[in-house]
């Protein structure tokens, strides 16, 4: 049961991304106030939040606008005190009142989300319209939003490019990928996957992972742009290599699945010229003597690296497929008791599992195979059945297939008896 690509089109519509409530000791790096100040920082790096806030309460009430910042950050957050939206907008308030652009920031995101605030997108394009002509970037991201999408006043489409493209000018990143959101989505402008894949192409030249990653499931799957496996093979590898656990699911999958390659495309003839020099019999003509111009290239070692990669950052969908590969024996040397243990921390891996979880539907296939098959554990049909109704319980075709069978062949199946 191999499992798709994790990046395949959908980002989660244009949505209000990370606003500027970054860290509290990212408020402290130019607040040098004298000796509370350093004994709040001090508390800050040791994380004794509730210290911190005791060294900043003087400090804020006396007017000092980076401990005003903090104070509201510490309430934000809820660290070291009761977590208060209503004392971080008041503690906001008065640091954006002294033109504090982080302040203001965070002041506009809580009137977006309506946190110890009505919700008020007049008031936030006021504030972040303020953060923005001091070059606050995180402004730029929001106060772009709220334009695109006529929240707080005139719906202006080219006013927002203008906004997040000046933003993009001064480095950010996020930005770009922002605007491609709109496109891809077709949110407040006509969809256009083209323009979405270039602006997607900007953010991942400056180092957007999330850029990377959807932008190499644009060249996997030729959506506005010429498809090219070897082009993902970039973008993926790009991201997999800083960590981007979903692009080292995608680039383990393409490895499984296999990558095509033309001798046409860039990389594409370099790869063609060294088969030739191995003599690889890929590359043989065919009975009418027509050689191939491009061809599909698996890597199941590489695979199972990124799958394990992936499955230890938290994916789930990698486990089960480690799972699997350690259980057919590719890529790999055969292991069933391995594949019994992913297929376990697969299938419990959520503890209240919904329809539709893949995952944990899938390793509860997988060990109810094994204990079906007797494949590295004692054949037991009465397990294996429970594990198959969990599976089917969680709508997993498989599962209700492998059922069908048995009750065919004559097996005693309560999926009611084998779920207690």
């Amino acid at each position: 049961m191999r499992t798709v690509f994790s990046a395949v089109i959908p980002f989660a519509a244009a949505q209000f991304v990370a606003v500027a409530v970054a860290t509290v000791l990212f408020a402290l790096v130019a607040w040098t106030a004298g000796a509370r100040a350093d004994e709040a920082s001090e508390a800050l790096a040791r994380q004794d939040y509730a210290a911190a806030a005791e060294a900043l309460r003087p400090q804020a009430a006396r007017g000092d606008a980076a401990a005003q910042l903090s104070l509201g950050l510490l309430y934000l957050n809820g660290q070291g005190v009761a977590q208060d939206f209503g004392e971080a907008k008041k503690w906001f308030g008065k640091s954006a009142d002294q033109g504090n652009d982080q302040a203001e920031t965070n002041l506009a995101a809580l009137y977006v989300q309506g946190r110890g605030v009505k919700q008020d997108y007049t008031e936030a394009r006021k504030w972040l319209s303020k953060a923005v002509v001091k070059d606050n970037l995180a402004a730029s991201r929001m106060l772009g939003q709220l334009v695109m999408k006529g929240l707080g006043g005139k719906q202006d489409t080219a006013e927002a490019i203008r906004i997040f493209q000046s933003a993009v000018d001064k480095g950010d990143a996020e930005s770009a990928r922002i605007l491609a959101l709109f496109y891809i989505e077709g949110v407040s402008v006509a969809k256009d996957y083209v323009e979405g894949a270039k602006w997607l192409a900007k953010a991942a030249s400056m180092g957007d992972l999330a850029a990377a990653d959807q932008l190499g499931a644009f060249f996997h799957n030729g959506i506005g742009v010429n498809k090219s496996d070897l082009a993902a093979i970039r973008l993926w590898s790009q991201a997999a290599d800083k960590g981007d656990v979903s692009a080292q699911y995608d680039l383990a999958v393409l490895f499984d699945q296999g990558y095509a390659v033309r001798d046409d495309e860039p990389g594409g003839e370099e790869i063609f010229a060294k088969l030739r020099q191995q003599k690889d019999k890929t590359l043989d003509p065919d009975k009418d003597g027509r050689v191939p111009h491009a061809i599909v290239i698996h890597n199941l070692p590489e695979s199972l690296k990124l799958y394990q990669k992936a499955a230890d950052g938290g994916s789930k969908l990698a486990l089960l497929n480690l799972a699997e590969m350690y259980r057919d024996g590719r890529g790999a040397k055969q292991d069933y008791p391995r594949a019994m243990s992913l297929f376990n921390q697969a299938a419990t891996s959520t503890e209240n599992p919904r329809p539709g979880d893949l995952a944990v539907a899938g390793g509860e296939f997988g060990v109810g195979n094994l204990f079906e098959n007797g494949l590295g554990v004692p054949k037991d049909l009465a397990a294996a059945t429970s594990w198959y109704c969990k599976a089917a319980a969680l709508g997993l075709p498989a599962a209700k297939q492998a059922l069908g069978g048995m009750l065919a062949n004559g097996a005693n199946i309560s999926c009611q008896v084998a779920a207690k």
